[in-house]
């Protein structure tokens, strides 16, 4: 229970600097936070339903298989991190909204 708290902190936590970067406009650093919280999203599933805590990368197996929605946003925005300069601030409202909607899903 006190890692599934650690863990929504973590992700709140980057939540809340993506969303002070994208209102500064810094949408580089609003994409790579809220990128953060996604993968953050994909460990704490994972450990909510398994117990076992992964490192984001290797909770994608298992996203992949549990949980297909969260795993596609993820691998959507992947390719977007491998050239931070493509990130445009339309990528960054439709992530946004993605995030938040997810953020919302995992905490029910």
């Amino acid at each position: 229970m006190v890692l599934e708290a650690e863990l929504l902190k973590k992700i709140e936590d980057s939540i809340n600097i993506a969303e002070t970067s994208y209102g500064r406009g810094d949408y580089r650093m609003a994409f790579l936070n809220y990128f953060e919280a996604l993968t953050l999203m994909g460990s704490y599933v994972v450990y909510r339903e398994l117990g076992l805590l992964y490192p984001p990368e290797a909770a994608m197996g298992v996203l992949e298989a549990r949980h297909p929605a969260l795993h596609g946003v993820i691998l959507h925005y992947q390719r977007y991190g491998l050239s931070i300069s493509s990130v445009t601030r339309e990528v960054v409202e439709e992530m946004r909204d993605e995030v938040l909607e997810l953020y919302k899903e995992i905490k029910r």
